[in-house]
């Protein structure tokens, strides 16, 4: 078992990774066998907690391709169990529901975005396709895990660090982008902005980074 660790500004966000460990019959019921030895670990929802159950009727929405969701716990037996989880917050066998954890972009089709994308019905189809429906939240754009979103923009010189995932820490602050972006619309003076940092996409393996700057403008 390893844990790993994303620290950006003051707020630090913890993993646990244990090896390859499967779901067995004990004397007492199902349970989680011992994990195996590993050098190596994927950091991929598919090993933290969620899943399907075999025909659909069960589904964790909030991670549907991950391991531990079953119609009855007796379907576990011989199947993966997570291998990723909170250390506040340890899966702690078959039955268990804890929020799902990761590092990765969440789907549009998982919660929490899916709830965020607005109704799509009939009166959408009537009196407002193809803008978004009025109850579309920006918010759904966020492809974050919400344990790595932010109500403030993140800013040049922030610092982040990443621990564990590499031999050592590694360590960065975000540079400043010189970017201006200037919009004009049905004829109106330029309008010039600076573009806030909307995303930031970490390979620690690469020691790489890469900033995402977003900026939109009304056009009526």
């Amino acid at each position: 078992v390893l844990d790993v660790a994303i620290k950006v500004r003051e707020r630090a966000v913890p993993l646990r990774v244990h090896g390859e460990r499967m779901f067995y019959k004990s004397l007492s019921g199902i349970a989680i066998g011992p994990a195996a030895p590993f050098e190596r670990k994927l950091l991929a929802y598919e090993r933290a907690y969620g899943g399907a159950s075999d025909d659909w009727s069960v589904v964790e929405h909030r991670n549907p391709s991950g391991v531990g969701v079953a119609k009855q716990k007796s379907d576990l037996v011989d199947r993966p169990a997570p291998q990723i989880e909170s250390p506040a917050r340890p899966y702690s066998g078959p039955g268990d529901d804890p929020e799902p954890v990761g590092f990765g972009a969440i789907m549009t089709h998982w919660s929490p975005r899916k709830e965020l994308v607005g109704t799509y019905d009939e009166a959408w189809i009537k009196g407002r396709m193809p803008l978004p429906p009025r109850d579309f939240d920006d918010r759904f754009w966020n492809v974050a895990h919400p344990s790595l979103q932010f109500e403030a923009p993140l800013v040049a010189g922030d610092a982040i660090s990443i621990t564990g995932m590499t031999l050592d820490r590694f360590v960065f602050n975000l540079p400043a982008l010189p970017l201006r972006i200037r919009g004009r619309f049905d004829g109106r003076p330029n309008h010039e902005v600076r573009p806030a940092i909307d995303t930031v996409l970490i390979e620690p393996s690469r020691r790489r980074f890469e900033v995402i700057a977003r900026q939109s403008f009304p056009i009526g």
